[in-house]
């Protein structure tokens, strides 16, 4: 996929723990030489400044810590300056073979951006604040992109709250590994932001038709398992595993004839994750497969009025709930952020995160940004919204959000780091998606030219996955949500559109 894609070769084991490592790669891309000249530009990080992110290596296992437990890990600027460069570092070093992410303490991956500091920003600098809000967000899109496109093995452990900026930061790994502590969210409606960080790709790309589109607007919680049930993970391994699992990824040996590439690694990795995996008993997904189905319904609809009116129509406790939920947040917000995810599920990874700068950089200069930091996460109490309903955000206004401005920071766009892009994600670890079910049972997918038994749906997926577990429970799910008996022949299954 990538021009950084190398055969592995073997490497002795040994561990080492540095806050700030020299780098030994030569990285010589002018996107990379811009980033670091900026970076030198500005007075430096402090020594504990430095220690916002801890790197460890053990045996081929690079490991990247977040380290600010008293923040919940909260992403902010000096962070994402001291990842790029190790990240960049070990694309090119054949010694390492598999990144680790994963959060200091024991209660967050990444709670999300520093978005306090971003607002006070703004209020206090006025302009030159926004530009810096806007700075901020080009590079943490780029860190996010670099991940996303990454030629090696991505681990994102989201060993406790996994929201906003740590949702890019694992989101778009190849593996993704929820716990009983994962609690995600995507919350920027609810401050006068929109979901970004890639989310207008991943959200419309989730595994439940229109769940993810729910969950940007609403800002929803996942926990635990609920997680990797609707995709946000790829694997589920209960929090007190995850030091075995990384003593076991370490101790991997990229040496055997099992392992001959990279592609082969995934797999094996694949393999050694599931091995961590343990059952949850009489689990059920805290949306049933009503809500579900009225969620495709509602949310597939063209406007946030005809969502509204749609969940106002059903009139159901949980539709009602819903609806109450959307009137609460920025209207401009979820305006904007409905017409970004619409946008952002025919857009490629590369596109969907640049257009996001754009939009980042008309947030940064928009009152219900600020207002809604300050109410939410300072000062406690409701924001006033401007303009305060649903009805007075007009399409102009939304449509003004997409144009880019004339001021702006990086007129061109995102300088990423590779021309690496794609529209779906190349690795397929977790959960089988109600697209992917669809597609078998009517056929697209299979060569068979006769209907099929739930018992025959259900089979070809758990083999097809090497009896991963909870792929049964999610195959029956998405059934129960989305198929019906043909009437003549009861046992097979038709899909209902």
């Amino acid at each position: 996929m990538s021009h950084l894609f190398r055969h592995l070769k073997a490497t002795s084991c040994s561990r080492s723990v540095v806050s700030a490592m020299p780098l030994r790669a030569k990285i010589l891309q002018p996107e990379f030489r811009a980033f670091a000249n900026r970076t030198m530009a500005t007075a430096g990080p402090s020594p504990s400044s430095e220690d916002e992110v801890k790197f460890t290596s053990t045996g081929s296992v690079r490991s990247i810590i977040l380290n600010r437990p008293k923040k919940l890990n909260s992403l902010n600027h000096n962070m994402v300056e001291l990842i790029v460069p190790r990240l960049l570092e070990w694309s090119k070093s054949d010694q390492a073979k598999i990144i680790i992410l994963k959060g200091e303490g024991e209660k967050s991956l990444c709670a999300g951006g520093d978005v306090a500091a971003l607002a006070a920003g703004i209020n206090e600098k006025g302009q030159q604040g926004s530009i810096e809000a806007a700075q901020y967000f080009h590079d943490e899109y780029q860190l996010d992109h670099l991940i996303a496109t990454y030629p090696k093995p991505f681990v994102a452990l989201q060993d406790g709250i996994t929201m906003g900026g740590g949702v890019g930061l694992s989101i778009h790994a190849p593996f993704r590994v929820a716990t009983e502590k994962t609690l995600f969210a995507m919350p920027e409606t609810n401050i006068g932001f929109f979901p970004d960080v890639g989310a207008t790709f991943f959200l419309p790309r989730l595994l439940d038709g229109q769940l993810g589109v729910y969950l940007g607007l609403t800002s929803a919680r996942l926990k635990g398992y609920d997680a990797f049930y609707a995709g946000i993970a790829t694997h589920y391994v209960p929090s007190n595993r995850i030091p075995d699992l990384e003593a076991r990824l370490s101790e991997l040996s990229t040496s055997s004839s099992a392992i001959a590439n990279t592609e082969d690694l995934y797999q094996v990795i694949n393999t050694t994750i599931n091995d961590f995996t343990e059952t949850v008993d009489n689990y059920k997904f805290p949306i049933t497969p009503d809500q579900i189905k009225l969620i495709n319904s509602a949310f597939a609809k063209e406007t946030v009025e005809d969502i509204i009116a749609a969940l106002e129509a059903d009139g159901s406790e949980f539709a009602l709930a819903t609806k109450k939920t959307i009137l609460e947040r920025s209207p401009t917000a979820v305006k904007v952020a409905l017409a970004a995810i619409r946008r952002g599920a025919s857009m490629d990874i590369r596109t969907t995160l640049n257009e996001e700068f754009f939009l980042s950089e008309q947030f940064s200069h928009s009152p219900d940004f600020v207002e809604g930091v300050t109410a939410l996460l300072i000062e406690k109490r409701k924001a006033n919204w401007n303009p305060p309903t649903v009805d007075q955000v007009t399409s102009d206004v939304v449509n003004s959000f997409f144009e880019h401005r004339s001021d702006s920071t990086s007129p061109s766009g995102i300088k990423f780091f590779t021309e690496d892009s794609y529209s779906e994600y190349p690795h397929q670890f977790g959960l089988p998606s109600t697209a992917q079910v669809q597609a078998f049972v009517t056929g697209e997918s299979s060569t068979r030219d006769f209907k099929a038994t739930r018992e025959e749906i259900v089979s070809h997926f758990v083999d097809a996955t090497n009896g991963k577990y909870g792929v049964e429970q999610k195959v029956n799910a998405i059934l129960d949500a989305n198929t019906k008996p043909d009437p003549e022949h009861p046992t097979l299954l038709d899909w209902v559109y």
